[in-house]
């Protein structure tokens, strides 16, 4: 006399997996862009505009004469990713 237990359908087990990888892809893009903000702050810029994250203020940012790599590797992640 075991105790039966509920098991999802595989639909709703690939649902639930694809939920969980688009929450991981988005805690990604939180964490990119505000490493990009602290990278700012640290030497005293801020973005033009209103709007942050947009086309204009990324070109922006990588005009500037911060870490290239660095700041070319955060704006393909939140460029994709949005």
């Amino acid at each position: 006399m075991l105790p039966t237990c509920y098991v999802p359908g595989e639909e709703l087990r690939s649902r639930r997996e694809l939920l969980r990888h688009r929450l991981n892809l988005v805690k990604i893009r939180s964490e990119v862009k505000n490493r990009i903000h602290a990278l700012l702050d640290k030497h005293g810029l801020r973005m033009p505009g209103t709007t942050p994250f947009s086309k204009g203020n990324v070109a922006w940012l990588r005009e500037r004469s911060l870490d290239r790599v660095t700041v070319q590797a955060m704006c393909r992640v939140s460029r994709d990713e949005t």
